[in-house]
């Protein structure tokens, strides 16, 4: 327990106090009084220094794609941003995978910051809108280097709000970016607080975020081009997309209940073997090869769709549908642990490929 700072006995103190206290300049030193159980109090000499969590993480993947995840928005994200994009197109990115997963928002400064290195100066990134419909832009102010002339997919998940929306929805709405993932949160208020004279305070919205095509963020979200709803599975789909891919690869590792799509790996996922037949999951098998997979409740069924390919398995009834046409199934779809399993043999519909190694699954077809 710190009993003292600097001498001073913070016993009594509130915690702003005993904050305001142990904040200083940079390089400057505090004494920190020690109480322990069982010891004499002792003291601890610290010196005080500028913490900085980076909030950008880069690396370059085959092909010449880059990768940038951005954790958060924070003071310095543009900054952060804009070094490592440099970076990794001194390492050869052509292209960029802008991962927004799980990034709750932050600062809307690094928002704009951020989208200026996509987006032409001058141009809207967002727009904040009060009730009485009057409007304030928010305009890209442009970099030294200029814009980044790439093609981007940007990964978006229900966990992806605030600023990281604004972001997605301004790259969606130029065309700058090709979203990819679920459906985001759905965070756009501007809010202010007005502090009582009881020492409380009240927090009201007084505006609203939009996209520069004068889409609301709040409550809605902003839907992805393309929806991948398996959990690992956007990066490979994304790396893919970008890199023009046009055949691919699945292979279920038996022996690890590991996958990985195009030599990207996608996390835990495994097939089942029943009664001599072997089973993949079908979500993840049709979501790797591009096609928009959705549950239907009101029919039991899951729906599998690429233009012009539309196929439907019904859970627990022995008939398929694919392009139309009728088709008995040999074995109905399982459905395990909440996930739709269908039957190898059926793949020959779609024009896959199926071969075993061992405890291996490849499924191969062109796309």
């Amino acid at each position: 327990m710190i009993i003292k700072i600097d001498g001073n006995d913070i016993s009594r103190e509130p915690l702003g106090k005993v904050v305001e206290r142990l904040r200083g300049p940079s390089g400057t030193k505090l004494t920190l009084t020690i109480r322990r159980d069982g010891r004499a109090d002792f003291d601890v000499v610290l010196t005080r220094a500028n913490i900085t969590t980076p909030t950008v993480f880069g690396k370059i993947l085959d092909g010449g794609t880059g990768y940038i995840y951005i954790s958060i928005f924070g003071d310095f994200t543009g900054d952060e941003f804009k070094k490592t994009l440099a970076d990794l197109a001194g390492q050869g990115a052509t292209k960029l995978i802008l991962d927004l997963r799980t990034n709750p928002g932050g600062i809307i400064h690094s928002a704009l910051d951020i989208s200026s290195n996509f987006i032409e100066p001058g141009q809207v990134v967002l727009s904040t809108v009060d009730r009485a419909g009057g409007r304030e832009e928010y305009l890209a102010e442009g970099n030294s280097g200029g814009t980044w002339d790439m093609p981007i997919a940007a990964l978006v998940d229900e966990y992806s709000a605030s600023a990281a929306e604004l972001v997605a929805g301004a790259l969606q709405d130029y065309g700058r970016a090709t979203l990819i993932g679920e459906q985001t949160f759905g965070k756009g208020t501007v809010q202010a607080i007005i502090p009582l004279e009881t020492g409380g305070a009240l927090k009201i919205t007084v505006a609203r975020y939009q996209t520069p095509g004068g889409r609301n963020i709040d409550g809605t979200g902003l839907q992805p081009d393309i929806q991948v709803l398996t959990p690992g599975l956007s990066l490979a789909v994304a790396y893919t997309y970008l890199n023009g891919s046009t055949n691919s690869t699945i292979v279920f590792d038996g022996d690890r209940d590991e996958v990985t799509v195009n030599g990207v790996a996608v996390g835990n996922g495994r097939v089942i073997n029943l009664q001599g037949k072997t089973y993949i999951p079908l979500r993840l098998l049709f979501e790797s090869l591009g096609y928009r997979v959705d549950w239907l409740p009101g029919e039991r069924a899951v729906k599998a769709v690429k233009y012009p390919s539309e196929a439907l398995f019904y859970l627990g009834n022995s008939y398929y549908i694919v392009d139309g046409r009728t088709y008995p199934a040999a074995a109905n779809v399982l459905s395990i642990e909440g996930q739709a399993y269908i039957q190898e043999s059926l793949l020959n519909l779609f024009n896959a490929c199926v071969q075993h190694e061992g405890n291996t699954v490849i499924i191969e077809k062109r796309l």
